[in-house]
């Protein structure tokens, strides 16, 4: 089941409520450490299963995000970078956009 709320009036407290209550079994996050993210959100570990894309291409620094998605032109097999996160690589590039 999918299901789209909008949640940006909530408070991080109460948006980890929800996503409890609603039985979300993975948690994407899309902001990192950019403007308006719900890292706090993250950090109380609503879902059971929890990843970060898109929004900053390194690493929350919290523990309780299990995943990262990226690729092997940002993170090369290798790297000597360390992230609290696995590193899930996609083939090709992790994002697209038209400049």
């Amino acid at each position: 089941k999918v299901t789209w709320r909008d949640v940006g009036h909530l408070s991080e407290q109460s948006l980890a409520h929800v996503i409890r209550r609603d039985g979300v079994d993975i948690l994407v996050e899309l902001s990192g450490h950019t403007a308006h993210n719900r890292l706090a959100t993250m950090a109380m570990r609503p879902a059971p299963v929890q990843a970060t894309w898109i929004g900053y291409p390194n690493s929350t620094g919290l523990e309780q995000v299990d995943y990262r998605i990226t690729d092997e032109a940002t993170d090369p097999v290798g790297t000597q970078q360390e992230y609290v996160e696995k590193l899930e690589r996609l083939p090709g590039c992790f994002l697209c956009y038209t400049p």
